[in-house]
């Protein structure tokens, strides 16, 4: 039997699920925790569907339906495959969650990051963004790949070329994709493994708002800047969580992650 385990805090360091990720291990004689000696990333949004609906580091969020004429609720599944809660999008609402400059996830904009997305797309454009104008998000382009944009020194610096990883839109196929930035690169991977990577600098402009009260990072979709809180470049496909770091996210990170 197994007496002792050793145990990685990096992926888990200020998760508001601490407490029950420890109790997993309560038949242990000995549990080792790691500690690096690098800085540990710091969980910021954590969006996922685990209790029946959508919360983002434990609190209830909502939705926002596309258009004044009504829109259909976000449905919630159970996936028995993954063992885990999923939203279906269908273009008609996305949720949101507000944010500002100096707040924690403007502050992981701005400087190191790690965005992490679980989905399977069907149609539409953003899963995962804030990028009305500047930002940074996760597109599906119209060649079915899938983009990260990041914009610096008022210009689109991300993606080029060698930035773009073909999907398969409509298969009912399910993507785990992690992108990070460390100020000078930024990395993609899919499933647990490095697929691009790029050099990137300079200062990093935020979305525009003149006319929003906040910005909003969308799930399932983009913001507008108004008055009304609206989307636009809406999603169509399933979203299991998706995630924002402050700092880097390790290879050993995201292959744990993806694995879970």
């Amino acid at each position: 039997k197994v007496k002792q385990y050793s145990w990685n805090y990096r992926i888990y360091y200020n998760d508001n699920n601490l407490e029950q990720e420890l109790e997993k291990y309560n038949h242990l004689a000995v549990l080792i925790i790691g500690f690096p000696n690098e800085e540990i990333p710091k969980l910021v949004m954590n969006v996922n569907f685990d209790k029946g609906f959508a919360t983002n580091m434990g609190e209830e969020i909502s939705s926002l339906p596309i258009g004044t004429n009504g829109a259909n609720e976000i449905t919630v599944q159970w996936n028995s495959i993954l063992h885990k809660y999923e939203a279906i999008f269908d273009g008609t609402n996305f949720y949101y969650i507000p944010y500002e400059q100096n707040d924690l996830v403007g502050e992981a904009m701005k400087n190191m990051f790690s965005m992490v997305i679980l989905f399977s797309p069907d149609d539409g454009v953003n899963p995962f963004s804030s990028m009305e104008s500047g930002g940074l998000g996760y597109e599906l382009t119209s060649n079915d790949e899938l983009a990260f944009y990041y914009r610096a020194n008022n210009k689109w610096v991300s993606p080029n070329d060698q930035f773009l990883v073909p999907i398969q839109v409509g298969q009912g196929i399910y993507y785990h994709a992690v992108v990070t930035y460390d100020k000078s690169t930024l990395k993609m991977y899919i499933d647990g493994l490095k697929v691009r990577e790029m050099k990137v600098s300079g200062t990093f402009n935020f979305p525009k708002k003149e006319n929003a009260a906040s910005y909003l990072f969308g799930i399932g979709g983009d913001y507008r800047d108004s008055v009304e809180p609206s989307v636009q470049n809406a999603f169509v496909g399933k979203i299991v969580y998706a995630q924002l770091y402050k700092g880097i996210l390790s290879d050993t990170d995201i292959k744990e992650l993806y694995a879970q």
